[in-house]
């Protein structure tokens, strides 16, 4: 079977509260469904240097930024990443996403993000599409790039 799952009432006072990954799964003895919803913070169009700070630090809330092309090779971009899939919250935003793989530094593109626990992440340092990360001590809460394409969108 199919369905739409449906998040209704957020507003602008209440999308950092309101924000997160809503899981649906159905049986009703004949056929069963799953699907998910993202409802995030749009902090809009991104430069180069942006944060994920810059969005909050409220676990559970997903955010969302636009990235520009050319993020790995701008000159004015001096701001760290640190970690691997899982970022900590000082890291750019649009280089981690280039890191991960989720857009392409050609073309620029919309990342989200959610902010999760740190406790049992790792951030670790590593080379990746053109990006170099690097490792940092356990935080208490990081970053966590999603894939919305995915079936589940938390990599």
């Amino acid at each position: 079977g199919s369905g739409d799952l449906v998040i209704a009432g957020v507003t602008a006072a209440t999308e950092e509260a309101d924000s997160g990954i809503y899981m649906c799964a159905a049986d009703n003895g004949i056929s069963t469904a799953k699907d998910y919803s993202i409802v995030f913070k749009d902090i809009g169009a991104s430069a180069c240097g942006r944060i994920f700070e810059d969005c909050g630090g409220t676990l559970g809330a997903v955010c969302s930024a636009t990235c520009p092309a050319g993020c790995v090779t701008s000159a004015g971009n001096t701001v760290a990443v640190k970690g691997y899939i899982h970022y900590t919250l000082d890291s750019s935003i649009c280089l981690a996403a280039v890191h991960t793989g989720v857009i392409d530094d050609s073309q620029g593109g919309q990342v989200l993000w959610q902010v999760q626990p740190g406790a049992n992440v790792s951030i670790t340092a590593g080379q990746a599409n053109g990006v170099t990360s690097l490792s940092d001590p356990q935080q208490g809460i990081v970053a966590g790039i999603l894939d919305p394409t995915a079936p589940y969108p938390v990599l």
